[in-house]
């Protein structure tokens, strides 16, 4: 009898003991950031939760709440704001190969928007490539999601030493931008983490990501926005992203297949704001749905700062001596020579004769596509401009020659004229903003009927450039 009571005893001791440590460490090993949350959402009723979830709404002064602010920025200050400095687009970032520049790229473009008294950018973009003429290839990280990986990683450590926040997009295999509300690219599971998921990891758990935009396209059948795999399994649960989810302007249209999938923030429509507050008391939607949802957002809240408040930063740090510097050299290593046969450059212009500046894009500088990030800076120099600069007025003859988007060829003349009398030809050509920019796919059309595409520019560099003069 006595050992049984023993026996027990030492039971109901260990279980005691057990029961005891739990709740100490329980305690403990609380994160401060969820106590502060629990306070926060404790504080609030429902209809104050949803208001959480919808861009217009998202302040709560009661509660000393700001209200997310921001704009577009992959490579500079967009949405048609003027005099921010512009650095290079998003693939011109990742051909630098230097993820410490990059660094101080993202570091710079948050500052601008941090002068302005705003709260996030939308970038860095982590698209990938898949095809030149998709609409937005300036804005992509190029085809390698490994390079790509370390580059947007770099943007946004910059980024993160400061009081603004990026949110990174557009999640996930956003490419062709014709149809892009309604394509649905098929793809394994193990493509969408090895391949077009391993920069975006990479972008969350080494570079602090804390926020996502989802794509307007569908992946396996679901709108990237309602997709419950992407978001709820692999960037939640496999990937450990905590903060919050948005869709792009208007990206999603099932409040209960985007609720359900954890995506967290309402832009661009209104559909959370309408039917939440109705379907939370029916029971139509989860009520704990809504809490996640708040709770991811205020989570970023907290931890950007924008809660607590942030530094006051001057405005002269806008297009400064500094930033300019820095778009200069970022500028210059994001270059790429493909070829100098003869050793033709670089040229030295204490000796060279003359120079014809020849092409749709010499007497102008398109910096990106026509998208919402396009950058207005304070000033710009073009090529021809610059080469009349170095050489002066007397050694530089200049002609459109063409233009970009089209097979006009009555310049063709001027052109030649202008290359038979210089020593050496400078072709600039490209693409502009007429052909290339957010929601466009290059010469679809031309496509579909086997047409040759960019015909002026081909054409001019076909019949004279290339064949007779020394061009570069």
């Amino acid at each position: 009898m006595k050992k049984k009571i023993a026996r027990f005893s030492l039971i109901l001791l260990i279980a005691l003991s057990e029961v005891l440590l739990i709740k100490c460490n329980s305690v403990e090993t609380q994160n401060p950031l969820e106590q502060r949350l629990d306070s926060l959402m404790s504080k609030m009723g429902m209809q104050e939760k949803i208001e959480q979830l919808y861009y217009k709404t998202d302040g709560n002064e009661r509660l000393g709440i700001p209200q997310f602010t921001g704009s577009d920025g992959p490579h500079g200050i967009g949405n048609n704001a003027k005099g921010f400095s512009s650095f290079p687009v998003t693939i011109a970032m990742a051909a630098t190969w230097d993820p410490d520049l990059i660094t101080r790229v993202g570091r710079a473009i948050a500052l601008e928007q941090a002068a302005r008294g705003r709260y996030r950018i939308a970038g860095p973009t982590l698209d990938l490539l898949i095809d030149p003429r998709i609409g937005r290839a300036a804005e992509t990280v190029g085809e390698d999601p490994f390079l790509g990986g370390r580059i947007a990683e770099a943007f946004i450590l910059g980024q993160n030493t400061t009081s603004v926040f990026g949110t990174i997009k557009h999640y996930n295999l956003n490419t062709y931008e014709f149809n892009r509300r309604t394509n649905n690219y098929l793809s394994d599971e193990r493509s969408l983490v090895e391949f077009w998921g391993y920069h975006w990891k990479r972008a969350i758990q080494e570079g602090g990501a804390i926020s996502v935009m989802c794509a307007y396209n569908w992946i396996n059948g679901d709108k990237c926005a309602e997709n419950k795999y992407l978001i709820k399994e692999l960037l939640r649960d496999h990937w450990g992203f905590s903060y919050y989810t948005m869709c792009d302007w208007g990206g999603f249209s099932s409040t209960k297949k985007a609720l359900n999938s954890e995506l967290d923030f309402c832009e661009g429509n209104d559909l959370y704001i309408k039917e939440l507050p109705d379907g939370v008391k029916n029971g139509r939607f989860d009520s704990t749905l809504v809490e996640r949802a708040t709770r991811n957002v205020l989570r970023t809240k907290i931890i950007s700062g924008m809660i607590d408040g942030v530094p006051v930063i001057p405005e002269s740090v806008i297009d400064s001596r500094e930033h300019r510097k820095l778009v200069y050299e970022s500028g210059l290593k994001s270059l790429i020579l493909l070829k100098n046969q003869d050793n033709i450059l670089p040229l030295n212009k204490e000796t060279v004769k003359s120079v014809a500046v020849i092409g749709p894009n010499a007497f102008v500088l398109p910096l990106d596509g026509n998208s919402s990030s396009k950058v207005i800076p304070s000033y710009q120099i073009s090529v021809e401009n610059a080469i009349r600069k170095r050489l002066g007025d007397t050694r530089v003859n200049y002609a459109k020659g063409c233009n970009i988007n089209d097979a006009d060829k009555h310049q063709f003349g001027e052109a030649l004229s202008a290359a038979k009398k210089s020593e050496y030809v400078v072709f600039v050509a490209g693409l502009d903003n007429t052909v290339e920019g957010e929601g466009y796919f290059l010469f679809r059309d031309a496509d579909e009927k086997g047409e040759e595409k960019l015909q002026g520019p081909t054409e001019l560099l076909r019949r004279y450039c290339f064949r007779e003069f020394k061009t570069i």
